[in-house]
């Protein structure tokens, strides 16, 4: 079974959970790269051959993984597909790495959102699994250490969850960069079929334009912004320098316009010192 994860113009959203009660009685193959699902009654041979195997265990109602983070700080990571979120570190694993300098270029997180509380976000210098190394990957402090889509996008992942399996092998995208972060301060998500601003981040220029969370986006620099992704508009709103027309809707009132002048707003502590490029060749890596 072979099922397409992408949202394609012109058509309407697919909003559905599959829980982990029928999950983990399946084996199934996550590829970003591909925006493919694929469910498998056992892990072919030839995925075994090309992956990495990690152990994998049941917490909480979340499979996790285990990972050795600079230092010899051992964590366990709750393995999700948040697609904005590449690392959340716990808060005591976040403090110790501060200490010893392994996470730097930090900034405050200021949520506007009820029941949200002030975090940092940062880079962490390297970040190993098994032997798969990356450097400078964006983590986020919170009460518990996870795992998202966007590390998680640098692979194809196959969960055999019964069996207390995870098979990784890289992706199109395992050497990509760290994804910019959004200059807007814009946090968005789908309702209903339509783009809704979930919170404006303190000192954003969205914030400073009068955009409120629960406000509707109906275009950005005049198309149609239902007909987008959600990956494709956060990327138009990557652009440092650059300058957005947003035609907004809140509640049942007249459509209203506003222009954001695009800006990194946040106040960063000192960077990362350099580390050896840690890239591989793909073309190394067997395929199934």
């Amino acid at each position: 079974i072979c099922t397409d994860l992408r949202r394609r113009e012109g058509q309407p959203p697919v909003d559905g959970i599959i829980g982990l009660n029928t999950l983990h009685k399946l084996v199934w193959e996550v590829n970003p790269s591909d925006h493919v699902l694929r469910i498998y009654d056992r892990v072919p041979d030839s995925v075994k051959e090309a992956s990495e195997r990690f152990p994998l265990f049941m917490d909480r109602a979340s499979p996790r993984v285990a990972s050795l983070l600079p230092g010899s700080v051992h964590e366990q990571f709750a393995v999700g597909f948040n697609a904005d979120v590449a690392l959340l570190l716990r808060d005591e694993t976040y403090q110790q790495l501060v200490s010893t300098g392994h996470i730097g270029k930090r900034f405050l997180r200021k949520s506007q959102a009820p029941g949200w509380t002030t975090s940092e976000v940062g880079l962490l210098d390297q970040f190993q699994l098994g032997t798969f190394s990356h450097k400078h990957v964006r983590v986020y402090q919170a009460p518990m250490s996870g795992i998202g889509l966007g590390y998680l996008r640098r692979y194809i992942s196959v969960f055999d969850i019964s069996r207390g399996a995870l098979y990784l092998r890289p992706s199109t995208h395992f050497n990509d960069p760290e994804s910019p972060l959004g200059a807007s301060g814009l946090n968005l998500f789908v309702r209903e079929g339509h783009i809704v601003v979930g919170e404006c981040t303190e000192g954003s220029p969205a914030l400073e334009a009068g955009i409120k969370t629960g406000d509707r986006i109906l275009d950005l620099n005049g198309k149609g912004a239902d007909e987008k992704s959600l990956d494709d508009l956060r990327q138009q709103l990557t652009e440092v320098g650059q300058t957005v027309k947003i035609n907004v809707q809140r509640g049942d009132g007249a459509p209203f316009s506003v222009e954001l002048k695009l800006r990194d707003y946040r106040e960063y502590s000192i960077d990362l010192a350099p580390i050896p490029d840690l890239r591989i060749e793909l073309d190394s890596i067997p395929r199934p």
